[in-house]
């Protein structure tokens, strides 16, 4: 705070020169800062609101992005009308419409054996003797294990087995107390891995529990047979699991999943209520109280908003005879600028012409550029039509530009003033300094004289 040291010393005017300074100088600066605050305030309203509206717009476009290409409506359903003798499901992408008629006559399985049953695993079992023990898969070739005298055990031979690493599992298993059995198992199902023993040991050959054999399947009336129950390649893009032999016919059926593309419709318009409903607040007048919006009066987001609601209510530039334009499919705007969906009109539209569906969204096209002429559905229009605002160098860019270069020209300007606010205060403070002075040296010339007068004779006072 300024001081008037030749009051504070009791000399001067007497006057509040430091007050009147700063009045003078607020006098003079006011109308500029007024100005600039103004501006300020109206800039920063602009600003947010152009965040905001920039928001809004990528939003709807990257929301577009997910439904303007024709794959985006390939996602299909899986369904059975039996469920308890196979399970179904999509492997990959590659699955076609259809229905697959099927009888599940057989399941593979792998072949088992098991030896009999011996006190102990790990003490010999035959008579101090060697033993040998050959055994081939259907498909294989013939494999000889050879035990030495003395070292003829279950534990042995269930090594040597899994040693060879031949297509054959081999395990000792306590079947109940002190009682074990050695368990030989082919590593897959299927009729080529049937185990065939030639020259038997603990009696496993005489002990065979399961028969290795294919699974047996009835294909739209032609019999298939799989070594396996896990079947891929009998239906393309799915996987069929068997379960369990079926006593009657039974269909699997791959369809269009309607209800995920509804769902699908339906966010996508929640995404064009959104947009709008964001466009319309910044862009509103004030009333009942509530402030205007940011961008009121803003001819650009006008723009925006009609050639987007424009775009939507067009006819798409591929459409079918019975889809031409969203309100074919359920999908209109009412009187408060709401699009509204009629779920029955959309799931009947989806069931009974879906391709026309996929054509009005997407031209039938997988990714369009942004940049081309070529037809690309709705979808594809509203994507095109917003890079057209929010690429490089596009209005959203020059307006974010020209927002920064006005910021800087209001900082420029709060910098000036602040120049011209210190140069007033020292202009006017001299200058009041200076009559401080003259009055100070006018005091002093007044005592001085009034002491003279009163030493003469003949005064008044005396």
């Amino acid at each position: 705070m300024a001081i008037d040291f030749l009051n504070e010393f009791g000399v001067g005017s007497k006057l509040d020169t430091v007050a009147m300074v700063e009045a003078m100088v607020k006098a003079d600066i006011a109308p500029k800062q007024t100005s600039i605050d103004r501006r300020a305030t109206d800039l920063e309203l602009k600003i947010s609101g152009t965040a905001q509206l920039k928001s809004a717009m990528q939003t709807l476009f990257d929301l577009a992005s997910t439904y303007d290409d024709a794959r985006e409506f390939s996602a299909l359903s899986i369904s059975q009308s039996d469920d308890s003798s196979v399970s179904a499901k999509f492997t990959d992408g590659s699955a076609l419409p259809g229905v697959h008629n099927l009888e599940i006559d057989q399941l593979a399985q792998n072949s088992l054996f098991v030896s009999n049953e011996f006190a102990n695993y790990d003490q010999d079992l035959n008579n101090g003797n060697p033993g040998s023990f050959s055994f081939k898969l259907s498909s294989g070739q013939l494999q000889t294990i050879t035990l030495n005298a003395n070292e003829v055990t279950l534990e042995n031979l269930t090594n040597a087995i899994n040693d060879l690493d031949g297509g054959v599992n081999a395990k000792i298993i306590e079947t109940s107390s002190g009682v074990y059995r050695l368990f030989m198992e082919s590593d897959e199902s299927g009729y080529e891995n049937e185990i065939i023993i030639s020259s038997d040991l603990f009696g496993i050959g005489t002990n065979q529990t399961k028969v290795g054999q294919d699974a047996v399947i009835q294909y739209n009336g032609i019999e298939i047979t799989r070594s396996t129950n896990n079947v891929q390649d009998l239906i393309e893009g799915v996987q069929l699991n068997l379960d369990s032999i079926s006593t009657d016919l039974f269909s699997i059926t791959i369809q269009q999943d309607i209800v995920q593309q509804k769902e699908k419709i339906k966010t996508l318009v929640a995404g064009f209520n959104a947009f709008f409903s964001k466009v319309n607040e910044l862009k509103a007048v004030e009333a009942n109280g509530n402030a205007q919006g940011e961008l009121y009066g803003d001819s650009l987001v006008k723009e925006i908003h009609s050639a987007i609601k424009d775009v939507l209510l067009a006819e798409s530039s591929v459409s079918g005879d019975d889809v031409k334009r969203l309100s074919d499919i359920g999908i209109a705007i009412d009187r408060f600028g709401v699009f509204q969906i009629d779920e029955n009109i959309l799931s009947e539209s989806l069931s009974n012409n879906y391709e026309g569906i996929q054509s009005l969204f997407t031209a039938d096209t997988n990714g369009e550029s942004l940049y081309g002429s070529n037809d690309s559905g709705l979808a594809g229009n509203v994507r095109k039509r917003l890079n057209d605002y929010l690429k490089y160098k596009g209005v959203m860019f020059e307006r974010e530009i020209s927002n920064s270069n006005v910021a800087n020209d209001l900082i420029e300007e709060t910098d000036t003033l602040k120049f011209l606010e210190e140069g007033l205060t020292d202009r006017y403070t001299k200058k009041f300094s200076a009559m401080n002075r003259i009055i100070s040296e006018m005091n002093t010339l007044k005592e001085y004289l009034d002491g003279q007068l009163s030493n003469l004779p003949y005064t008044s006072k005396k």
